[in-house]
C-alpha cells in the first residue's frame, strides 16, 4: 500500500504494483522492482554481480555511521545518491578481489572510510600493546585544527571510532580500547585527519592490522 502525502497530484510513500516510491535527501524518488520468472536462471556473471553487492553491503553495514560521516562532502545535500551509497560505488568499482571459485570479497587495504580534499596522514605505523594502540605518522606543515580520525574495524562485529585524536602535527596518537577481540582476528586500521573548523577530511589511510 503507498501513501498519498499531498493529495492525487503530490508524491507517495509505499509500492504500487512494481513501483515504490520513497524520500531520500529531501527528494521524492521512484523505482521500480522487476519481475523475473522463477525459470528464468541467472548467468554466471549475474551470480558474481550479485556476490560482490552483498558482499560489499555485508562489509559496510556495521560501520555505515562513520561511514556516512566520512563521506558526507560527497554527496550534497538535495542528492539522490546519499553518502552511504557513495561507499558502496567506491568499493564495488576498487576494492573487491577474487576468492576460490570467483567468489567477490572485499579487499581491506584497499576500502575508503573516509573522503576528502585534505593531505592525509604520511607513513603511517600502528601498533598495539595489550588495550593500549599507538599510531605514528609524518605530518609535516599541519594546521592546528587539524586532528587525527581513526577507524578500527574487523570486518564483523568489532568496531571502535576515534573522533577527535592527536593534533595532526603532533605526528603520535596513543590511547587504551575499550576492549579487543580475543579469538585473533585481525584489527583493520583506518586513519585519516579532520579539520575541525571547517569540517573538512582527508581520504584515510589503511595503516594495517593490530
Amino acid at each position: 500500500m503507498a501513501v498519498s502525502k499531498h493529495g492525487v497530484h503530490g508524491a507517495f510513500s509505499g509500492k504500487i504494483g512494481s513501483i515504490i516510491g520513497y524520500e531520500l535527501n529531501g527528494q521524492n524518488v521512484l523505482r521500480t522492482v522487476g519481475a523475473r520468472s522463477p525459470s528464468k536462471k541467472f548467468s554466471e556473471l549475474e551470480l558474481i554481480n550479485q556476490g560482490r553487492m552483498r558482499e560489499v553491503s555485508r562489509f559496510l553495514k556495521m560501520i555505515k555511521p562513520f561511514i556516512v560521516f566520512g563521506y558526507q562532502h560527497l554527496a550534497p545535500k538535495g542528492s539522490r545518491v546519499g553518502a552511504f551509497q557513495m561507499a558502496q560505488s567506491h568499493t564495488l568499482k576498487n576494492a573487491i578481489k577474487y576468492g576460490e571459485g570467483n567468489k567477490p570479497l572485499v579487499d581491506p587495504e584497499k576500502v575508503l572510510v573516509f573522503r576528502g580534499d585534505l593531505l592525509p596522514p604520511q607513513h603511517v605505523q600502528v601498533s598495539l600493546n595489550e588495550t593500549r594502540i599507538t599510531i605514528n605518522w609524518e605530518a609535516p606543515h599541519r594546521f592546528a585544527r587539524e586532528v587525527l580520525i581513526a577507524l578500527l574495524y574487523d570486518g564483523e562485529d568489532y568496531r571502535e571510532f576515534r573522533e577527535v585524536g592527536s593534533l595532526a602535527s603532533t605526528g603520535q596518537d596513543t590511547w587504551d580500547l575499550r576492549w579487543v577481540p580475543k579469538d585473533g582476528r585481525p584489527i583493520h586500521v583506518y586513519v585519516g585527519f579532520h579539520d575541525t573548523i571547517f569540517n573538512q577530511l582527508s581520504d584515510s589511510v589503511y595503516a594495517g592490522t593490530i
